[in-house]
């Protein structure tokens, strides 16, 4: 749901994207659509945390 509730353009912002000299580590420009930015990671984390919960598996019981 949180694709489809950003959309295709706005969904970028989830993943690694960063302009030529916008990030140090990326001087170069980057569009990586496999890693989450770090915010967009937790927002990731904390969606599949709670698809464990609800679905009552047994990995819940280690999730806190």
């Amino acid at each position: 749901m949180l694709y489809q509730s950003l959309g295709a353009e706005d969904s970028n912002q989830l993943f690694v994207w960063f302009e030529f000299n916008e990030h140090p580590n990326y001087p170069e420009e980057i569009r990586d659509n496999t890693h989450f930015c770090k915010n967009e990671s937790i927002e990731i984390d904390r969606l599949v945390i709670e698809g464990i919960q609800e679905l009552k598996l047994p990995l819940a019981a280690y999730v806190k």
